[in-house]
């Protein structure tokens, strides 16, 4: 490939053109003139500013807005309604009926009517006039307390209570003597208390007195006596039977006040005229659209204005007076400025096609003169996943050194390899991780954990030594460590480039190899990955393309310096220089 890989300044130099064409396009978008152009341009083209804009041109005084206002207030003014309803309102009697609305009688009037035709009102009243002692509560309890006094055996029973032969039964009954009495009652005896005892225990008179109670009748009776003497019972009796019962009432004096208003002049008067057509002609226009259209037409055709509109309407010349005239005027200036020109010529440009079908997904140009800790990791992910920090292989004779072997000056990264004694560990797939005392440090930075791709473009601007004792390497790797794609891979005299799935020492049979190019300068290697196809370019010359089929999720970016063999002391320190890196998906 000798001769055939152009530089890599065009590509900088077209991508700074790039960016400037961009730049200064974004500019001009976001100026305050291309917002004002814009802006006036859809004002301009819009349908509206085009009716408006024939409409002033257009206008007349006849069939206007101000001559058809002038026609519709004459045409209200002589609308029946609205005379009749000016007639009550300067007439005596709807003064009157105002001054009676507003007095405190038809006030206290207004208030009593509301109480007395409430539908409550006038169902205590309906009550009140309906009640009837005949057939109430009272009325039955009274009837069942003198039928139950009336009862033969009642009476009776009260007659047997107050009778000495009860007295002594009662006595005979609750003393100590009860016991012996009762072994006695199938003996003869001569004593004349135990005969009259057991005669009165066998009598009708006692038997009356047992039934009585079983059937609570004497209880009954007394509940009822009780009741029907009390005060409040008699104080409802008595108002049952009063059939004037109404004009007693708490309603009464509200009801007959009422009637007394509903006879004055002044309320029949209200009742009256407010029952006239009149007034209800009032009362409609008062609150009509007609009567506010009115007053609406006569403020708008008494005012300077209106007249001043009318004088516009007859002017030939109003449109060159128009604000929408001065738009237009606007834009025309606006519209031969130099930055349009020069927008217009930019939007035309072939060149910004690129952002039209590529997002720049990741971009690093390390303008921080420092390792932006948040985008890369100056450690192996692989070891600082597993073990919490760098480790190397076994056929690796460096140690990686974190951030003191990262250097970052004029946006430029470096990895340094040097020849110091540094303490490390390295991986053995027999013993696992064991301290090495290394007498050479490195570095390695990764993506893993802020950015990773699936498919696009990623490249990168590099430079550095390519000989045998240091490997510059720019690598992809996914979610397990193989397979890993090489971007490039540095040898003696030449890079390579490849896919590996597994372990290998020796990728020289796999690999494709180019020599000839000039290490003294910086080359941008870029990948394409698209459906499986990998493909190779170095300063936009194509290398090589390989199938890859293995590729599984998305994946990171590693850049590595690392020693695998006897050292050429002549080429260390080594730099491996990074000068930008760019990542690019498609839009679609």
């Amino acid at each position: 490939m000798l001769g055939l890989i152009p530089t890599a300044k065009k590509i900088d130099s077209d991508w700074a053109n790039l960016l400037k064409i961009r730049d200064k396009l974004g500019s001009i978008e976001k100026s305050q003139e291309l917002s004002r152009y814009n802006e006036l341009n859809s004002l301009i083209q819009s349908s509206e500013f085009q009716f408006q804009k024939k409409e002033i041109i257009n206008l007349k005084y006849d069939g206007s807005p101000e001559y058809l206002s002038i026609q519709e207030l004459k045409k209200i003014e002589k609308s029946k309604s609205i005379k009749g309803y000016f007639a009550t309102l300067k007439s005596p009697q709807l003064s009157r009926f105002q001054k009676i609305a507003e007095s405190k009688e038809l006030h206290r009037y207004e208030g009593l009517k509301k109480v007395v035709e409430s539908s409550e009102f006038q169902l205590r009243k309906k009550e009140l006039e309906e009640m009837q002692y005949k057939g109430s509560p009272e009325c039955q309890k009274r009837i069942e307390f003198i039928s139950l006094g009336k009862k033969s055996s009642l009476r009776l029973y009260y007659k047997t209570l107050d009778s000495s032969d009860y007295l002594l039964f009662k006595e005979f009954d609750s003393s100590d003597k009860k016991k012996s009495f009762e072994n006695a009652e199938n003996k003869k005896t001569k004593d004349p208390q135990l005969k009259r005892y057991l005669k009165f225990k066998k009598s009708k008179r006692y038997e009356n007195i047992k039934l009585i109670e079983h059937r609570g009748l004497a209880k009954k009776f007394e509940q009822l006596k009780q009741e029907v003497n009390t005060s409040g019972f008699l104080e409802r009796e008595a108002f049952l039977k009063d059939p004037n019962r109404y004009k007693g009432s708490n309603d009464y004096p509200v009801f007959k006040e009422y009637s007394q208003f509903a006879k004055s002049e002044d309320v029949q008067i209200f009742h009256r005229f407010k029952a006239t057509n009149g007034y209800q002609n009032y009362l409609k226009i008062s609150d009509s659209w007609e009567l506010r259209r009115l007053k609406e037409l006569q403020e708008i055709t008494g005012g300077s204005e209106f007249m001043k509109k009318v004088v516009y309407l007859k002017d030939k010349k109003r449109y060159e007076s128009s604000d929408l005239f001065k738009s237009e005027l606007e834009f025309l200036a606006l519209d031969k400025s130099e930055l349009m020109k020069d927008y217009r010529l930019l939007k035309k440009s072939a060149k910004l096609d690129f952002f039209n079908k590529w997002n720049v997904v990741f971009d690093e140009d390390f303008g921080e003169n420092k390792l932006n800790t948040n985008r890369w990791q100056p450690e192996n992910y692989w070891g600082f996943k597993l073990a919490g920090r760098s480790f190397s292989q076994t056929d690796e004779i460096q140690c990686y050194n974190g951030l003191n072997n990262i250097l970052v000056n004029s946006h430029v990264l470096s990895i340094l390899t040097k020849r110091e004694k540094v303490s490390g560990q390295v991986w053995n797939a027999s013993t696992g991780l064991m301290p090495k005392q290394f007498d050479y440090s490195s570095g390695i930075i990764n993506s893993g954990e802020s950015f990773r791709m699936s498919e696009g473009v990623v490249e990168a601007k590099v430079k550095f030594n390519a000989d045998s004792s240091v490997t510059n390497a720019f690598s992809l790797t996914g979610s397990i460590p193989l397979p890993q794609i090489d971007v490039f891979r540095s040898g003696k005299d030449c890079v390579t480039f490849g896919t590996t799935d597994k372990e290998s020492k020796d990728l020289s049979a796999k690999y494709k190899r180019i020599y000839g190019l000039n290490f003294d300068q910086f080359h941008v290697f870029r990948l394409e990955i698209k459906n499986n196809t990998l493909t190779w370019k170095i300063n936009g010359q194509q290398v090589h393309t390989e199938q890859f089929f293995q590729f599984n999720g998305g994946m990171f970016l590693n850049f590595v310096s690392s020693l695998h063999e006897t050292v050429n002391h002549n080429v260390i320190p080594h730099r491996f220089e990074i000068d930008w890196v760019r990542c690019y998906k498609e839009k679609n």
